[in-house]
């Protein structure tokens, strides 16, 4: 029985430790191949497993096909090649004055020079200095081009929205997420998440050729588990909470459905549940609210 991983959100580490993993290849694969596209948006709510994903495309990127033997898109065609991978967790950059900010910012773009072995201009703006490590990845690139992935876009935004600081957060956050259009031809994958769409920001205002497929059916399954998931990659982890509560597993998996099911992201998709709730709820053998002791946005709570 594999162990169910509640707190890594990292492809590699997941894959190489044995945990559990619920295999969303076949589901992405259109996102990667070249048909719909190349830059896209997702939201989800908070602890839906969207740095997850994010991981596994930066492992994808990376030519560490290794780690995806026996999922469904190693049997499928796709190249392999590998890219230089730009990955900014903005998750991290929540800060109380956009002065601490682009302090953030400035760090997160020198780490990546670090990992990447390039340097840009320390004097530049945040924005210039992001400039310059974009068209550095795709001279480092054999193919010419990088892939780009943003983490929690909107997690900058979310801690000032009721603050007059939020005009200065929005326009600073303008100004740096516009690069991403300005640099689309060096881009051979772009893939942004967040909880929230903020149509005002630039991401969404003047990036309009950002495909989202957050409300889109293909895609409505790509993070959470359905019902067939839960049978397929749970069912002896149901069994054992079953024995423990006294219940059947079919009983067990009622129950699971009433707690954690319901959540859909298409009219006409099946619905999915909650991976963060299910993992925690089969670790600890208990039924609790687990989503709104731990991932319900500040945000919300102050509107």
């Amino acid at each position: 029985m594999k162990p169910i991983a509640t707190d890594t959100y990292n492809f590699e580490l997941l894959i190489k430790n044995g945990y559990t993993y619920v295999d969303k290849t076949g589901i992405f694969y259109s996102l990667i191949n070249n048909t719909l596209g190349k830059q896209f948006f997702l939201a989800r709510p908070r602890r839906f497993g969207k740095s997850l994903l994010v991981s596994t495309f930066k492992s994808l990127f990376e030519g560490k096909r290794h780690l995806f033997k026996g999922l469904a898109i190693d049997s499928l065609d796709y190249d392999w090649k590998e890219y230089p991978v730009l990955h900014l967790d903005m998750g991290s950059t929540q800060c109380p004055t956009v002065e601490l900010f682009n302090k953030r910012l400035h760090e997160i773009i020198s780490a990546e020079e670090e990992r990447h072995g390039c340097t840009t201009d320390s004097t530049k703006t945040v924005a210039g200095r992001f400039i310059e490590l974009c068209e550095n990845l795709a001279k480092k690139s054999p193919h010419g081009q990088f892939v780009m992935l943003v983490d929690e876009y909107d997690k900058p935004l979310l801690g000032v929205l009721n603050t007059p600081e939020v005009i200065k957060f929005r326009d600073a956050l303008k100004s740096f997420y516009s690069v991403i259009k300005t640099k689309e031809a060096l881009q051979r994958f772009t893939f942004i998440t967040g909880i929230s769409k903020f149509s005002k920001v630039s991401i969404f205002s003047d990036l309009n050729n950002l495909t989202d497929i957050s409300a889109d059916e293909e895609f409505s399954e790509i993070l959470g588990y359905t019902h067939e998931e839960l049978r397929k990659y749970f069912i002896e982890h149901i069994e054992v909470l079953g024995k423990k509560l006294n219940l059947s597993a079919e009983k067990t998996f009622d129950e699971i459905l009433k707690w954690y099911d319901g959540y859909r992201f298409h009219h006409s998709a099946e619905p999915v549940i909650n991976p963060v709730s299910l993992g925690l709820c089969l670790k600890d053998c208990k039924f609790k609210t687990y989503w709104s002791s731990t991932a319900v946005p500040t945000f919300l709570v102050d509107l």
